[in-house]
């Protein structure tokens, strides 16, 4: 039994820390390039959340647009950890992906994940279209760079962004019923639970 008062915190977490040995047999060129193309599209939403918090002219927009502005830059910045999350769980900890139609598998989660980002990102580019600031596409293209490797990694679990939208916003027609935004509907999440089916085609449905 490990005494823990005669151990340093450093030593503790060099001990438990997954070794660079194992992580370097187990761990393909093409698994290391997916983590880096998740780290790609958390980089870019860091990038949108520095516009929205320093380098919008607040003389051009009203206080609470601005806000408006940096809660979708926090919820982008958000998603995209989340994102990271199930794909750190695949190549660091080895776990399955399982299947789409399995919402407790990692794929079901990366295709919510995703279609959260989506929802916070358009809604950043309707407020740079409607306070004519510069509109974003980078990350749409580093998503789309993202899932094309997915696809070849995991081609039964192929997911689109036109599939992560479709879920999205089934998902959340359920939480706001009327498609009307509450505090209250927003903590009691009516959405959770939620299948999905068909998860090799574009053109997926949710189980109502």
């Amino acid at each position: 039994m490990i005494d823990l008062d005669k151990i340093s915190y450093q030593d503790f977490v060099a001990k438990l820390a997954k070794s660079g040995e194992l992580m370097d047999k187990e761990i393909s060129d093409k698994e290391l390039e997916l983590l880096t193309r998740v780290f790609l599209i958390k980089s870019e939403c860091n990038n949108l959340g520095d516009i929205a918090f320093f380098e919008l002219d607040e003389d051009r927009i009203l206080r609470k647009d601005r806000i408006r502005i940096i809660h979708m830059a926090i919820g982008m910045c958000g998603e995209s950890g989340e994102l990271i999350n199930p794909i750190k769980n695949i190549i660091i900890y080895r776990k399955p992906v399982g299947s789409l139609s399995d919402k407790d598998s990692i794929a079901y989660n990366v295709l919510e994940e995703i279609g959260d980002l989506m929802f916070y990102h358009t809604e950043y580019n309707n407020c740079m279209i409607e306070f004519k600031f510069r509109v974003n596409s980078v990350l749409i293209s580093k998503i789309e760079s993202f899932l094309s490797l997915w696809n070849q990694m995991y081609p039964s679990e192929r997911i689109s962004i036109e599939m992560a939208i479709d879920f999205n916003k089934q998902k959340l027609s359920k939480r706001y019923k009327d498609l009307e935004y509450t505090d209250k509907k927003a903590v009691e999440r009516a959405d959770k639970v939620i299948s999905f089916s068909n998860p090799t085609q574009e053109t997926n449905q949710l189980d109502q």
